[in-house]
Parts: structure tokens; sequence; C-alpha cells
């Protein structure tokens, strides 16, 4: 088949035409199509197409990805210093490493302080648990304190029998 990248092939008389899957153009579909072709770079940038992707260089007082937004002026009087980002090897391809391990350790943290907190407040309800209550319902003191009365009725007649024994 004479159509490449996954082009379409239409047979023609002594001809053939390729219809072309976006990004790539020409007879047979050989030709990768410029990421600046169309143009995405606005007022004024300059365009340059680096391991298959755009970047805009921006023009003076404009930034954002494709230089879409005009930037404030600085206040009258004020220092400016030239901060416009350009593209060097390998740049715009780095994976924010840094600020994803941040979220990741600020993530674990938050975990483990609500762990933290969920540890000290069962601990809290343990001891609860296993301290006696000082506030008994009122038949449960009632009858302790019967108890200890006639616990205390049995050491006097115990006492007092072996008084009188001897």
């Amino acid at each position: 088949f004479p159509c490449f990248n996954g082009g379409t092939c239409q047979d023609g008389v002594n001809d053939y035409s390729c219809t072309c899957p976006p990004g790539y153009s020409g007879k047979n579909c050989s030709t990768p199509v410029s990421k600046c072709e169309h143009g995405p770079c606005h007022n004024g940038a300059t365009c340059h197409e680096r391991n298959n992707r755009y970047v805009c260089e921006c023009a003076r007082g404009y930034g954002g990805l494709n230089c879409q937004f005009l930037l404030p002026e600085p206040p009258q009087g004020a220092v400016v210093v030239d901060i416009t980002e350009k593209y060097t090897e390998g740049q715009s391809s780095q994976f924010p490493w840094i600020a994803v391990c941040a979220g990741i350790i600020l993530v674990l943290m938050l975990l483990l302080g609500c762990a933290a907190i969920v540890v000290c407040f069962r601990l809290k309800m343990q001891k609860r648990q296993h301290q006696p209550d000082a506030c008994r319902s009122e038949t449960e003191t009632m009858n302790n304190l019967a108890n200890c009365q006639r616990e205390k009725d049995i050491s006097i007649s115990v006492i007092g029998a072996t008084q009188i024994k001897n």
C-alpha cells in the first residue's frame, strides 16, 4: 500500500490518492505536519518545534502557553527584570516531581495525624471503661452500703463473741 501512517488509499485511473490522518500530509502521508504550521502562538510570538511539541517565545509584554495574555505594566519607576521563560532542551518535558512528592508527603502527614487522633480517642475510651464509675445507680449504691453494714455487723459480733468468751 502506498499510504503511510494509517492513511487511506483511494484508487484512481492510473493514479491513487491518500487521505492522511491528523498530523501527517503529503502524497503518501509520510510527512509529519509541523506543530507550528497552524500558528498556535499569538501576539507576534515565535514558534519553535522541539521533541514533537511546540513552544512559543513570547514578545515582550505577553505571556501564557500561546502568548495569549497581556502582562500588566510594571509601576512607574519600578525595576523591570526580564524573566521570560525560554525553551531549553528537556525543560518542558520534565515531570514536576518536587510538587508531586510534596503533595504525597502532605497527604501522609495528614493521614498520620488522623490516625494519632483516633488512637488517642480509643485509649481514653478504654481507660474510662476500666475505671470504676464515681456515680453509680442508687440501687447499686444502696446494695453496697447494705453489704458493707452487714460485714461490719459480722465483724462486731465476731469480735464481741471473742471478748465475751475471754
